[in-house]
């Protein structure tokens, strides 16, 4: 129980920053869990026939040896499900593996780095861990009887320890420990908290929800307060109908949650008990996170993952496994993913920050419903419209090379919505649409309204295009700009190549041209190669000159 005065340096808070977790009744990630929280599901279900026969080990007389009094358990789902591959196990050993070490290989968070709340760069969280403590009852009468002065005092030293108020102060109207063991738990809450405290201390467990977890049980516990945390709101207690005779609810101060109540005003304090059969203690303060102010986003879409049906910006969302019936259970679980921020945010950590495994899925969306729908398909058919798959059969980096075409693949909303969407895609064009304006006199832009958004009753028709000293430069600003956006968005070329109007482009590319000297180029090189179409002011109706 002493303090180790080299680890009293390490008394910081923890900022709790990802949750995974499989639970009873299909409880697998946190949306389902605070659902079952909070519409007070119990997720106890009677046993299943391919678990075991349990009309070989139930007697309802209490009093008969050797066998069960219930029928019912909590049990989770898919128990043999298991991605062997993903972790490199072989099936044979994947097969003997225990089924709790394959579920607990499933929930693992990938990595944790240490970091000060302060600096988080996530700049969100569940919430703050504050310190804890642990200790022993092994002195007590009996192995299995609980201590109540052992209790009391790993309560009341976390709290001493790490600092925080005393709970007795109204102000900080604190949760009460979960996980408690019989009246002892309520004796030692009682000396533990209830001495100065004028108004009832608020305490629950999640026994009723998902029954004994066993030794996953402070943590279960942990999750329900991180999600009371992030939501701000206290989750009622199931299946309580009355408390133990020994327990004095009034003159105790004490008051178990059965319905849901917010969060008040006031900056809230949890604690968490987990008292083991054997005489294990530990306590574990639990606060709400600092609020932060969000930054706003310097770029976003427009929309989020959702049933939301809004249209923004179409991005691309990448998602990768290990094997091909690991892509359609990635893509099953995204088709059901939530999430209130911008799209572009979550798109682009999945790009940056996620591992991109050989099997590759990229979907592209404009809306969280088209992104559904999209997955929705692929699930169903193996493929969709706006779903690109493909494998990697090579660790080696590919190499990459941009070709610039010549004349005739143009139309006359090409680059349009890019240059409406993309601010260094515009940017560029802008730039080019100046230079080109002092050479010739005219703009792309003002005067042929390419690129840029038509106003109401407004058509671009596509004899624009006609005039070849109207297209070619429409060409080589298209490239350009292409090219630039590709650039901002990392992708480097190996190698370059250009076909007739596109040799222009290209120059620039490698940086044989300047933007200056490119521009120039292709205008001499329209107006003189007009004058071949024959007496037309502008060229002629033909594209043969590419």
């Amino acid at each position: 129980m002493g303090e180790d005065p080299a680890m009293a340096s390490y008394n910081f808070p923890i900022a709790v920053v990802g949750i995974g977790c499989r639970m009873p009744g299909g409880v697998n990630d946190t949306k389902a869990f605070w659902k079952a929280l909070i519409e007070g599901k119990e997720c106890i279900q009677d046993i299943p026939p391919e678990r075991w026969a349990i009309d070989n080990f139930y007697d309802e007389d209490h009093t008969s040896q050797g066998k069960m009094v219930t029928k019912r358990c909590g049990f989770i789902d898919n128990v043999n499900d298991f991605d062997n591959l993903f972790f490199k196990i072989s099936p044979r050993e994947a097969a003997s593996m225990d089924p709790q070490q394959r579920s607990s290989v499933r929930s693992y968070m990938g990595s944790f780095r240490r970091r000060r709340s302060s600096s988080c760069r996530r700049g969100s969280y569940y919430t703050v861990i504050k310190g804890s403590l642990i200790a022993d009852n092994g002195n007590s009468s009996s192995l299995t009887m609980p201590s109540v002065p052992a209790m009391e005092y790993v309560m009341t030293e976390t709290y001493k320890k790490f600092g925080v108020p005393c709970l007795g102060s109204i102000s900080w109207k604190p949760m009460a420990p979960e996980h408690h063991r019989r009246s002892n738990g309520g004796r030692s809450n009682r000396k533990s908290f209830a001495p100065k405290r004028n108004t009832p201390l608020k305490f629950g467990s999640i026994k009723g929800n998902f029954g004994h977890t066993e030794i996953a049980a402070g943590t279960a516990s942990a999750i329900k307060i991180a999600l009371m945390m992030e939501n701000r709101m206290l989750v009622p207690t199931i299946n309580f109908v009355k408390p133990n005779h020994m327990i004095d609810m009034d003159a105790w101060k004490l008051n178990l949650l059965t319905e849901a109540e917010p969060f008040s005003d006031e900056k809230y304090i949890i604690g968490l008990n987990s008292f083991g059969f054997a005489g294990a203690l530990a306590h574990c303060i639990f606060e709400e996170p600092p609020k932060i102010k969000q930054r706003e986003p310097s770029s976003s879409c427009g929309w989020h993952f959702g049933e939301d049906s809004k249209e923004g910006k179409a991005i691309l969302v990448p998602l990768s496994a290990k094997s091909p019936e690991a892509v359609v259970a990635v893509a099953r679980q995204w088709s059901d993913f939530e999430n209130e921020r911008d799209a572009l945010g979550v798109v682009s950590w999945l790009a940056t920050h996620r591992t991109h495994f050989d099997y590759r899925m990229s979907v592209i969306a404009n809306s969280g419903q088209q992104f559904r729908n999209q997955l929705h398909d692929f699930i169903e058919s193996g493929s969709s419209d706006k779903v690109l798959t493909t494998t990697v059969y090579s660790n080696e980096k590919p190499k990459v090379c941009l070709i610039f075409p010549g004349q005739g693949q143009q139309w006359v909303d090409m680059g349009r919505q890019l240059y409406q969407t993309e601010e260094i895609f515009k940017n560029v064009i802008d730039a080019c649409d100046a230079i080109f304006e002092e050479i010739s006199g005219w703009s792309l832009l003002r005067d042929r309204r390419l690129f840029v958004k038509a106003t109401e009753g407004e058509v671009v028709g596509k004899e624009v295009f006609n005039d070849l000293e109207v297209s070619q430069p429409a060409i080589l600003f298209l490239q350009i700009a292409y090219f630039r956006l590709l650039e901002y968005w990392g992708v480097v070329p190996d190698a370059i190549v250009g076909h007739s109007l596109g040799e222009v482009a290209a120059a620039y590319a490698a940086g044989g041209l300047t933007l200056e000297e490119a521009i120039l180029v292709i205008y001499i090189r329209s107006v003189e190669q007009g004058k071949t179409e024959g007496n037309r002011q502008h060229g002629g109706t033909k594209n043969e000159f590419r």
